[in-house]
Order: C-alpha cells, then structure tokens, then sequence
C-alpha cells in the first residue's frame, strides 16, 4: 500500500527541530499527518560536511510508521549533489545536482519520465519552481512562520505537485524539496 506522503499534491513541511539534528513533520493541506523528517546523525556526516535525512510515513495520530525515502548529502568541495532513495533499493530515484548561477540557486533534477528537470529559485530563495522543458511540475513556496522561528533557523515548507504524478515522482520531488534545506542550512553555516 502506497502511503499519502506520496499521493498527495499539497504537502506542508514544517521543521519542528534545528538544534544539532533536523526534525520536521509533514501534513496535507488540512493539518493531517502524514509523515516525518529525521536527520541522520553519523559521525562521518559531521566531518565529512554532509548529512543524510529519513523521510517516514505516519499515522493518524503522527507516529512514524515506516521510511519510505532516504536523503543522501554526497561529499564533494564546489556544487551540491543530493541523492534520493527508496528503502531496499540500491539505486537512486532521483539526483539532485546544483548548478551555477548568479544570485538565485540552480539545480537540475535527474527523475524517471521527466527530461531537463530544473529547479529555479527566485531572488531571496523563498519560492522554487521545478520544471521539465518548460513544463511545471511542482512548486515550492517559503512560509514566513514568524520572527522567532527565523532567527531558530526553521522553516516551513509549501510543496505543490502537479496532479497525475505517481508515487515514484511524489517521492523524488519530495526528495527535491528536502534537498533545498539542506542546501539553505548549508550556506547559512558559510
């Protein structure tokens, strides 16, 4: 059975954690749960500069059931790259690589059934677009949460999916999305 997490068009993310670990909870446009983001806390992700976050499902009352994607920081010195997986496989869903760009971030999106896949931000990073030749796909919007939440670094995050995506390409946008606080933590800590 196909968890909501990965049905839905319209996620709320919302960090609920930011010291030492990040934790966020994830509901649909009603306020429902429907999953969870743990940060890894391995010691080589700390020496290495990278970090890996578990996505899970949950029930109705907000208790994780069951991971269903899995984050991956690679290492490397110059551009961001992301990896997604899904629990028991060894390949990953999608690929996020960040690209160059002047005063807005850039990234491409490797996805089953999608060519050129393109994450654009705007000028202060507070609304991606992610697109396919043109064609969009999901849409992620910042929500201002208030002036205590800011300086604490939380964030919460809109997620739009386009209607007619199957699980697979909800997982890996939902991938995308959770790639793009890991890349803001990261330049926030340079």
């Amino acid at each position: 059975m196909i968890p909501d997490l990965l049905t839905l068009d319209t996620l709320v993310i919302s960090q609920t954690k930011s010291f030492i670990a990040d934790e966020f909870s994830i509901s649909d446009e009603h306020g429902s749960p429907v999953g969870t983001v743990v940060q890894s806390t391995d010691l080589k992700d700390f020496f290495m500069g990278s970090r890996g976050l578990t996505v899970a499902a949950t029930d109705a009352d907000g208790t994780s059931t069951a991971p269903v994607l899995i984050i991956q920081d690679l290492p490397n010195f110059v551009f961001d790259t992301y990896e997604v997986y899904l629990p028991q496989e060894e390949e990953p869903l999608a690929i996020i690589s960040q690209k160059w760009s002047f005063l807005k971030t850039r990234l491409s999106l490797t996805m089953a059934g999608f060519p050129d896949v393109e994450i654009t931000g705007n000028f202060w990073d507070l609304d991606f677009a992610i697109a396919s030749e043109g064609q969009p796909l999901a849409r992620v919007t910042t929500g201002w949460t208030g002036l205590s939440n800011y300086m604490l670094g939380k964030n919460t995050y809109l997620l739009t999916i386009r209607p007619g995506l199957d699980s697979r390409q909800h997982a890996a946008l939902l991938g995308a999305t959770m790639s793009l606080d890991m890349l803001r933590a990261k330049k926030q800590d340079d």
